[in-house]
């Protein structure tokens, strides 16, 4: 391997490398988790595996920075191409390259060891179910979600999600009559709902008699309440996931400290408000009074794709971001 970067940036390269070679949808996490945390340990760090999460630091409760080590399915080859300046692999973007510039970056700091705890969840990919285990049982504190929003980017919003499954019967009639078919009352649903917030449909079956539909609803405003009372009382609704939209407070020491960190790296910091959810999401429910950024280098529109990749520069400048930033919380 022939790298063109100095060496202690070469290694934060290689370690990023490494994550990627470890393939680890959700379910499949351990293998991730016990190379996060020897990297932790060769590099000073106190580090765990508990309860399925890679805890490094475990004892520095001040801060918490929260990345997550699962990846939806679907495995790409690692290449990390030094000409073309990226590095291929499921995660790059979403959301290892975000835990490994997190990780890279505290380990800059050693003063900061009892202070600041990077966790790598599991399952933000599957049902969070991790975030809300800390959510309910840790003391609540700052918090940066280690997600892409590109090195000068920062994220202070992520939608809600609902989750839903619409069942409907009709009884038979003649396609010549003007009554509707099940589907086409499925359908209707999906005209209305549509109107006020982002709806995937994510699995229709329907005929002139029955009709199914899987929905995927992203709303900012209001309350999965007010969306399941537009839906019509004699279609079946199941609510498969519900969970509430977050914005965090934007006039933050974390926030000004992130504006600060991109600014010093040469960038023009962007504020973000995602579509998607995050364990952003999960913590702000209950941690109400704590600050919370997400950040992190990588493009998230690169997640979740088969071209999922990260651009070296980006991620480096990401680290450089974060290793500023912990320096500027804390100063």
């Amino acid at each position: 391997m022939s790298l063109r970067f100095e060496s202690e940036t070469e290694a934060d390269v290689i370690f990023l490398k490494g994550a990627l070679d470890h393939y680890s949808p959700t379910g499949s996490t351990n293998k991730m988790g016990e190379f996060l945390v020897t990297w932790a340990k060769e590099h000073g760090m106190d580090g765990e595996m508990i309860n399925g999460m890679a805890v490094i630091n475990p004892k520095a409760e001040v801060l918490l920075m929260l990345g997550h080590m699962d990846t939806v399915p679907g495995e790409l080859p690692v290449k990390l191409d030094d000409k073309a300046g990226i590095i291929t692999g499921r995660g790059a973007a979403d959301a290892k390259g975000p835990l490994c510039a997190a990780i890279s970056a505290l380990a800059k700091h050693r003063e900061l060891w009892d202070k600041v705890c990077i966790v790598g969840v599991p399952d933000e990919e599957g049902k969070s179910q991790t975030a809300q285990f800390i959510r309910d049982e840790w003391s609540e504190r700052p918090v940066i979600i280690l997600e892409p929003s590109t090195w000068q980017g920062i994220t202070l919003s992520y939608m809600g999600r609902l989750a839903i499954r619409c069942t409907t019967t009709c009884e038979l009639s003649h396609a010549g009559h003007l009554k509707p078919f099940a589907a086409e009352e499925l359908c209707k649903v999906w005209t209305e709902l549509v109107k006020d917030q982002i709806v995937r449909i994510r699995n229709f079956q329907g005929n002139n008699t029955k009709g199914i539909m899987a929905l995927d609803i992203r709303f900012r405003e209001g309350t999965p309440e007010d969306i399941l009372s537009k839906i019509p009382e004699d279609i079946k609704v199941e609510v498969m996931e519900k969970t509430m939209p977050y914005t965090a407070n934007k006039n933050t020491k974390l926030t000004r400290t992130f504006l600060r960190a991109v600014r010093e790296v040469g960038g023009t910091p962007v504020f973000k408000r995602k579509t998607g959810t995050s364990d952003m999401n999960v913590l702000g429910e209950k941690w109400t009074d704590a600050p919370m950024v997400a950040y992190g280098p990588g493009d998230g529109n690169l997640g979740h794709t088969n071209h999922e990749q990260i651009e070296i520069d980006e991620y480096l400048k990401g680290i450089e971001v974060l290793r500023l930033a912990l320096g500027f919380i804390f100063d």
